[in-house]
C-alpha cells in the first residue's frame, strides 16, 4: 500500500482545521454524546493515518537499507571471487 505524503499532507491539514473550527463550536457549547463520539473517531482516524504515514517513511528506509546491504554483499562476492583465482592459480603451479 502506497501512500503519497501529499495525499497524508492533505488530510492532516484538513482535520486540523476540521479541529479548529469544532473546537471554536464546543466552546460556545457542551459536547453531547454525539459530539464525544464523533470526536473519538476522528481521533482514531487520525492516529491510524498517521501511524500509516509512519510505516511507510519506516518501510522506504529498511528499503534503502537492503539496498546498502545487497551492494556491500556484491563487493564481498568480488572480493572473495578475486581470493579463489589467486588461490587456484597457486595451486595449479605447484
Amino acid at each position: 500500500m502506497v501512500f503519497s505524503f501529499e495525499l497524508i499532507k492533505t488530510f492532516i491539514y484538513f482535520f486540523l482545521y476540521f479541529l479548529n473550527n469544532l473546537k471554536k463550536e464546543v466552546d460556545k457549547m457542551t459536547l453531547g454524546l454525539q459530539e464525544l463520539t464523533l470526536l473519538v473517531i476522528l481521533g482514531t482516524l487520525a492516529a491510524i493515518v498517521y501511524s500509516l504515514r509512519v510505516l511507510v517513511i519506516m518501510e522506504r528506509r529498511i528499503a534503502r537499507i537492503e539496498l546498502h546491504l545487497e551492494h556491500l554483499v556484491e563487493k564481498v562476492m568480488r572480493e572473495e571471487l578475486k581470493i579463489e583465482k589467486k588461490l587456484s592459480r597457486r595451486r595449479r603451479k605447484r
